[in-house]
């Protein structure tokens, strides 16, 4: 979508399954996903809500399916 190109070393390409995410993009969209760190004394329900507000004000997204946001250890 945005003409961005990405540089990958080759030690990552031969021991990392590949996946092409931009194949079927014209017709089902490509699935993006963004980690962030955050300190322990941010509250909760500020780090879920920022992520889904700044997708909210993102043009271009679609409606369905919807962002979400999840955490992992």
């Amino acid at each position: 979508m945005r003409n961005a190109e990405a540089t990958i070393p080759n030690a990552v390409l031969v021991s990392n399954p590949i996946r092409n995410d931009s194949r079927l993009a014209d017709s089902t969209g490509t699935l993006v996903s963004a980690k962030a760190l955050i300190g322990y004394d941010t509250p909760w329900r500020q780090v879920h809500a920022l992520p889904l507000d700044a997708a909210s004000r993102t043009g271009g997204l679609r409606a369905e399916p919807r962002p979400s946001c999840s955490s992992a250890p």
